[in-house]
């Protein structure tokens, strides 16, 4: 690549501007011209991002300072999420952002649990969740650096309103020297000899040279897509639901997670902000827009605050995604069922894996097949995991679920359910996004069950046993009696920070 490097950013989404401020603060833009050029918005106002907890390394990386963000966007705190209907086994269950217990005698803490819920001397697994008990009672603060207290066992997100992410990551990009370009891509250049993207030819007429370009352009794929010709993997036969209808409402309360409601044609969310984000994913072989649009209206807490927004997704992801001169990031690398928040996740980690990796002069393909290789193993995990939610939802009462409890799953997902199920082990990934416990809380909540356990449990003396499972539910339950309303919490947080 040559000295002085001409970046391109196609798409001015929540995507297009991470890239853009990443970049910008890590000093990029001092080395090379970034040019972002923007489209027009594709959310309405009021909706809703909810987000994981790996989401404050990137606002470190950033410099965002957590109290500014909150106000610049109205954001809430996320514990969490409540599925509800997934399930006969019980009404509702929580996917926390932390653990269950503490591991004793070299076991996980769901071996002795197991043990102590097979001799009667167990309370429900959640009641061993630091993170769910605050959840519940509506509770919120900042868990400890101390490793041996229980409030060290959790950690935390956000829900951010997602027109006013965007403004701040933009805000941040611009002054920090990336170049805002208004317009839109009509047509693409490519290099005789190599194939490489060489210019963009806009809909003003103007033409963008570029030498590296970032694709953001959402499920269009412009560049990686329609001018490279990459084809997509398709998860669609897996993750059935393909339309999504989201509204903001007034009202429903301030909790510390999200809600995650199954319905008989997909599922239904509610994002706390201070104007609550509601939204239907759901399958259109089953329900027509309109009936899903009704359906969604009646199930609002308070009255609708801003016109429904409908948009059409398929899940996969893109079979090489830094092809050439071109990087594709969000909806245009990847796109999957929004049912656990990984959209911003992957966008944070091919920004991450970009940067580790960023493109020069003489280096030949490696960065681009170390990039390929980390984030295809990004989409399985999250592929699967995703699937995991809807193979094992015990619902019937559409041919959604009575197909994906019958389908076949990628074999690495039936191994870690099998094994789960005859020893309650879990082969997880500590690189993926998601921990041993999160699959524990799918799995037990919506129904799966160790038949047996590690029999070296029984090495740890019953007495000892019941004590210490006694001492944590007491240590949960104290702890999160001192806490503060999740309100309260955000408003005594906001104040001081500003004095």
């Amino acid at each position: 690549m040559p000295e002085k490097t001409d970046i391109v950013i196609v798409g001015g989404g929540t995507a297009g501007w991470m890239c853009a401020a990443a970049l910008a603060a890590q000093g990029i833009a001092k080395l090379c011209r970034i040019t972002l050029v923007e489209g027009q918005a594709s959310h309405p106002a009021g909706a809703g991002y909810t987000t994981l907890p790996s989401i404050k390394a990137f606002h470190r990386l950033l410099g965002l300072d957590e109290a500014d963000l909150l106000r610049q966007t109205l954001a809430t705190f996320k514990l969490g999420t409540e599925f509800s209907g997934w399930s006969e086994f019980q009404a509702a269950y929580f996917h926390p952002f932390g653990s269950y217990g503490d591991k004793a005698g070299g076991l996980d803490f769901l071996q002795h649990w197991l043990r102590a819920r097979g001799e009667g001397l167990a309370q429900p697994l959640e009641d061993y969740s630091y993170c769910i008990a605050a959840s519940k009672r509506n509770r919120f603060d900042f868990p400890t650096k101390d490793p041996k207290s229980i409030a060290s066992t959790y950690d935390y997100a956000y829900h951010l309103d997602a027109d006013l992410y965007k403004e701040c990551l933009k805000n941040l990009a611009v002054n920090c020297g990336v170049i805002r370009l208004q317009d839109w891509v009509d047509d693409t250049g490519r290099n005789s000899v190599n194939g490489n993207i060489e210019r963009l030819m806009l809909k003003s007429g103007k033409t963008l040279k570029g030498d590296f370009f970032i694709d953001c352009s959402g499920s269009d794929a412009i560049l990686i897509g329609e001018s490279l010709g990459v084809g997509a993997v398709d998860c669609s036969h897996w993750l059935p639901c393909d339309r999504t209808i989201a509204i903001s409402s007034s009202g429903g309360g301030l909790p510390p997670y999200t809600r995650v409601m199954a319905k008989a044609a997909g599922w239904q969310w509610k994002i706390p902000l201070q104007n609550s984000s509601n939204g239907y994913v759901y399958s259109s072989g089953v329900i027509s827009d309109d009936e899903a649009a009704n359906e969604l209206h009646k199930s609002l807490d308070g009255n609708p605050v801003s016109a429904p927004l409908l948009s059409s997704f398929k899940s996969g992801y893109r079979e090489t995604t830094w092809y050439k001169n071109c990087v594709a990031v969000g909806a245009a690398g990847a796109c999957f069922d929004p049912l656990e928040p990984t959209g911003l996740y992957l966008v944070q980690a091919a920004i991450t894996q970009l940067i580790r990796l960023f493109p020069g002069e003489g280096q030949g393909p490696m960065p681009a097949k170390e990039f390929n290789r980390h984030i295809e193993e990004e989409y399985t995990r999250i592929r699967d995991f995703l699937i995991l939610h809807y193979h094992l939802a015990s619902r019937t009462d559409s041919e959604i679920w009575r197909h994906c409890k019958e389908m076949v799953i990628p074999e690495a997902l039936e191994q870690k359910i099998t094994l789960f199920k005859k020893r309650g082990f879990l082969d997880v990934d500590a690189a993926g996004p998601f921990p041993v416990a999160s699959w524990i809380s799918v799995m037990t909540g919506q129904g799966i069950w160790p038949e047996s356990t590690n029999p070296l449990r029984r090495n740890f003396p019953r007495e000892e046993l019941h004590k210490t499972l006694g001492g944590i539910r007491g240590a949960v339950n104290r702890s999160v009696e001192n806490m503060s309303s999740h309100r309260e919490f955000i408003s005594q947080y906001l104040s001081k920070a500003a004095k």
